[in-house]
């Protein structure tokens, strides 16, 4: 877990004051889903996700509840993902280095790297995002909506 938040802090140090984008939360059908609309927006849903992880942060404990991550480099010539991201899903051309773990309540923090097309340059772009799940497994919204 340390060598993770080292690399996380590593990666954050080499790019700068790289814009991060804020990756939200949504529960439909007892299933979590994860989007961020200003991506989506600038990128024209052509999205190609590098890595996906998710941390639960309990009483407890701390632990990866999901990571994801590309199995080698972007071939824009293959099929962009796109939001939403069902949690669980398995994703075209990334490989699953933690499987999905099971929801439980506490809260949670998102760390994302994408790539597309934008302004004529492929871009990447972080995303990291936030939120709660309630003892009855139901998505909290935060009133500082830092989970959308």
């Amino acid at each position: 877990m340390k060598r993770a938040l080292l690399l996380c802090v590593f990666l954050i140090f080499i790019s700068g004051c790289q814009k991060y984008y804020v990756m939200e939360t949504f529960q439909r059908d007892s299933q979590l889903f994860f989007k961020s609309s200003d991506v989506s927006e600038k990128c024209n849903a052509n999205i190609y996700i590098i890595s996906f992880g998710l941390e639960y942060i309990g009483e407890n404990e701390s632990r990866v509840a999901w990571r994801l991550a590309r199995k080698g480099r972007v071939d824009y010539s293959e099929m962009a993902q796109g939001f939403p991201i069902k949690y669980g899903e398995n994703l075209s051309g990334l490989q699953v280095h933690v499987a999905p773990t099971e929801i439980l309540s506490g809260k949670y923090k998102i760390g994302a790297q994408v790539a597309c097309q934008y302004e004529g340059d492929i871009k990447s772009m972080l995303l990291f995002g936030e939120f709660t799940i309630d003892s009855n497994k139901n998505l909290v919204i935060d009133r500082d909506h830092s989970n959308k």
